[in-house]
Formats: C-alpha cells, structure tokens, sequence
C-alpha cells in the first residue's frame, strides 16, 4: 500500500453511489435492474457515502487496451473466454473512473498505513493477497518464480477487479499482470445462478455423497463448456454417471479384465501381429493426448472429457467386432492381441483420466496390473506397449462405478 501510494497514483476524495452490501461495491444505476435492485443478490442496493481514498483508475485506461491487446505489449495478458475479452475491452473503451480503495467506516480490515483511520476496502485488500501471499516484499526469490502467474482463473462477476483493476495496481507499483485471466461461467437450476440466499443450492457434499469426489468432478466438468453458464441437476448427473462411466467406461474395464481371467489365467498376453482393427483403436487411444492437452491447456474440460468419451465408445466396439468369446474357441493367438490392445487401451485411458479422476484412474490401472506412479509424465506413459506380457491382472475386476437407481421423472 505504501508502494501503491509513492506511485503517486493516490489521493483522497468523495466516495458515493448505489452499494450493495452482498457484492461489497458500488454499481452505477444503469447496472443495476430498475436502478435500485443488485443484478446478482436480487436485493435494493443502498446509497453510500464518505470520505476515502482514491486510486487513479483512469490513468491506465490506454496501458490496460494496449495490454489486452496487443501481443507485443511488455504487460500484454490474454482475457478469455472470448466473450469476457470483449466485455472488458467495452468497459475499457467506454472509459474508466477512479475507484476508493479505502472505508472510514469499517472498523475491521487493515488500516491504511498512511492514514490509520480508514481501513483498505475489501476487494483491493483481497487482490494484494495474490502477491503477498508468494513473497513480494519479503521473499524475492519464491515471488519471482510464481509471479507473473500463468493462469489467473475466477467466476465472470468479479471479472471487472480481477481483469481491469488489478492489473492496473499491478502496472501502477512496476509489476507484470498475469499473462492470462480466465472468468468461468455459473452453475445454474433452471437459467438462475446458484445462491444461498435465493435457496436454490445443489450442495457440494450431495454431489460427492451421491457420485463420489471423482465422478462429481467428472460430471460437472463434462455438463457443459467451461466458461459459459449451464444448467446443472442431479438427475442429469445422474443420468450420465450411469451412461458415461457405469455402462461404456465401467463395463469396459469389468469385462476385458474377466476376460483375460477366465481365458487367459489372469495373465497379460504377449500380442502377435496387428490387424486393421487393432491399429484403429490403437491409434485413437494414442492420438487421444494430443487433444487432451490442447483441451487442458484451453480449460476445455467438456472437450477432454468428449475425446475421451469417444476413445472409449471405440474401445467398446471393437469388443463387438472382435467378439473374444468367439475367438477363445477357435484362435488363441488372436485371442491374445485383442486382449492385450484392449488392456493397452484401458491402460492409456487411465493415464488420460487421471487429472479428472484420480483415484478412480488408479484403481482402474491397479485393475489390469499397471500402475500410474511413475512414470507421470505424458510423454513416457503413453507410449503403446507399456503393459508387460506376464502381468498378473486382478483376479476379481471391481465395479468402479457401481450404477446407480434413477428416480422416475
């Protein structure tokens, strides 16, 4: 704060407008619904005013357009998603005031250190916390290797603190924004955003009591495209918790792990030469990581999720196709490569699923005699053929997802 004001960016002045004291800020009257009533607490707002301290908001309405962008810019930082880049480049254009950093009317928070009658407001209180939480002041060396962050991730309603005002403070004491910010979406129950005082909740412990901790994250990563705001319920979830990973991916796993026990002693096979059939499915599982890690990196996760859907859906047909029941009876060296490119396949889903579901992709990897711990790179892991011949599988496959009773709608 004392480096903030030797900016010379500081000053003091007349704090007032419409407040609401859910959001703990001022909205102009043309946010809010009917001038009077906060768009996200559903509740009047009130008129508020004192004597504060002022930060020169308006100073960085040029630096903060060049920032976003152009590319080249020393301070450049990437708004996404897009919709949100062009929401703050609006706000930026249509020009920027001042904003109060400080309450003389709040005895709790932390004192200016300039004027120990007025406390720091709440939100540039919170956003200095980013930083001073990694060392800057005190501790250069773990500062300079988390700072500037790679990813700033926050919901879309406090996009305007997070994407206009903080990097202003940062430009403002000599500091980098962080090179990307992203706003995700909400979950909503019939188009309106979740809220405790409105009582329309889906609590997180339902959703782990009722899927388990890797599923909930499961299925509302996959529920809709991060970033957007989508509808989200129980039955829904449930639906696809019995779809996605009870019958396609559960079943997969069940069944090529029984299979290899019942005709193959429980062990790994050695493959023979691969088939049209085998390379398809083979190729899919490999070509999968390419697109998870651009998905990932793009917090796509409704898109890794789809991928690796679609790699499983493959997998399932060719059991179909390859029919290893039949083939038991009348080609045993077949028999093997089928097997063993199903358990290869189970082997680099687990890999795949393990930033999603980590236990779940373990436990699955225990299943065929494979392990995830090391190596937990990539690069190394998905190479096809890390599942050596001889490995004893389980000798009784675990449901990983049990199915689930539905409620009749």
């Amino acid at each position: 704060l004392e480096r903030l004001r030797a900016s010379g960016d500081i000053y003091r002045g007349r704090y007032e407008g419409w407040y609401c004291v859910g959001c703990e800020r001022v909205y102009a009257e043309d946010e809010l619904e009917g001038g009077r009533l906060c768009p996200l607490h559903r509740r009047e707002a009130v008129w508020y005013a004192e004597d504060n301290y002022f930060f020169r908001l308006s100073r960085y309405q040029e630096a903060l357009i060049r920032a976003v962008e152009d590319a080249s810019d020393p301070n450049h930082y990437v708004v996404s998603p897009p919709a949100r880049r062009n929401e703050v480049l609006g706000k930026l254009r249509v020009g920027l005031n001042d904003i109060s950093i400080s309450r003389a009317s709040l005895a709790w928070g932390v004192p200016l250190p300039f004027d120990a009658s007025q406390t720091t407001y709440v939100w540039v209180d919170a956003l200095l916390n980013y930083i001073t939480a990694i060392g800057y002041h005190d501790d250069p060396d773990t500062f300079a290797r988390y700072w500037p962050a790679d990813l700033h991730l926050m919901a879309k309603d406090i996009l305007w603190f997070h994407a206009i005002i903080w990097p202003a403070l940062l430009l403002a004491t000599g500091l980098k924004p962080p090179r990307r910010i992203f706003a995700h979406g909400f979950f909503t129950i019939e188009g309106q955003k979740m809220s405790k005082s409105l009582g329309n909740v889906i609590r997180p412990a339902q959703v782990v009591e009722r899927f388990g901790a890797d599923a909930a994250r499961y299925l509302l990563l996959a529920a809709f495209p991060f970033g957007t705001d989508g509808d989200v319920s129980l039955g829904a979830m449930a639906e696809r918790y019995n779809a996605d990973l009870a019958n396609d991916l559960g079943n997969l796993v069940n069944r090529t792990v029984a299979m290899v026990n019942r005709y193959l002693a429980g062990r790994v096979p050695a493959p023979g030469d691969a088939g049209d059939g085998d390379l398809a499915l083979s190729r899919a599982a490999a070509a999968l990581f390419d697109r998870l890690d651009a998905a990932l990196c793009n917090l796509a996760f409704s898109e890794a999720i789809a991928a690796l859907g679609g790699v499983v859906g493959v997998a399932n047909r060719y059991v179909e196709e390859q029919a290893p029941w039949a083939l038991a009876r009348s080609d045993a060296a077949r028999l093997a490569t089928v097997l063993y490119t199903l358990l290869e396949t189970i082997r680099l889903i687990a890999h795949a699923l393990a930033p999603i579901m980590p236990r779940a992709a373990a436990r699955m990897a225990q299943q065929i005699g494979a392990t995830l711990d090391a190596p937990r790179t990539w690069e190394t892991a998905i190479r096809w053929g890390g599942l050596q011949p001889g490995t004893q599988v389980a000798a009784l496959p675990t449901p990983l997802f049990p199915k689930l009773e539905l409620e009749p709608r």
